[in-house]
């Protein structure tokens, strides 16, 4: 069985630019409404066959 490793020199360089990508989606996602686990608990789901 042939593994395939991952180079971290190559990787580290670009851990900047995966922190500034995640931080556009996090401020993208901030807007939405979070529920408490009580109020997810209590909307309806949808049937087998919807």
């Amino acid at each position: 069985m042939s593994q395939t490793f991952v180079s971290l020199p190559n990787f580290i360089p670009s851990l900047p630019d995966i922190d500034a990508s995640l931080a556009t989606i996090e401020q993208a996602f901030a807007s939405f409404i979070t529920l408490d686990p009580d109020v997810r608990q209590s909307i309806r789901k949808m049937g087998d066959k919807s």
